[in-house]
């Protein structure tokens, strides 16, 4: 059972997912593709992270700290091999460890920030 009492409520990311939502929307006007891929990346990284948080938010900010080497490595790996096998159509490619590392990567990143148990 997790108790609910130490789990930090995932407001920033809701906030990264919302800004995201909006972003993408404003970005359809200016027709800048860029802006709305980022701001696709965004709500991506922020809606994985609400799930990740609830795991490592209970845990002490060693875990969060290996959680940002981890997601930071898992990003660079999704980003090599997107950017080496950018024209081979893959359904369930290795670059969706990139995706989940930036959800990792920001879920490590909040919780450091807005607080967690110390230890």
């Amino acid at each position: 059972m997790v108790d609910t009492s130490v789990l930090r409520r995932p407001w920033p990311e809701f906030a990264i997912f919302g800004a995201g939502i909006v972003s993408a929307l404003a970005s359809v006007p200016f027709d800048s593709d860029p802006w709305f891929i980022a701001s696709v990346f965004a709500c991506i990284f922020a809606g994985l992270s609400v799930v990740v948080t609830a795991i490592i938010g209970q845990r002490g900010r060693t875990v969060q700290i290996a959680a940002i080497v981890l997601g930071a490595a898992a990003v660079a790996f999704g980003a090599v091999w997107m950017a080496l096998h950018w024209n081979q159509p893959e359904i369930f490619s290795p670059a969706f460890i990139g995706y989940l590392g930036g959800g990792v990567l920001l879920s490590g990143v909040l919780n450091l920030v807005f607080g967690s148990r110390p230890t």
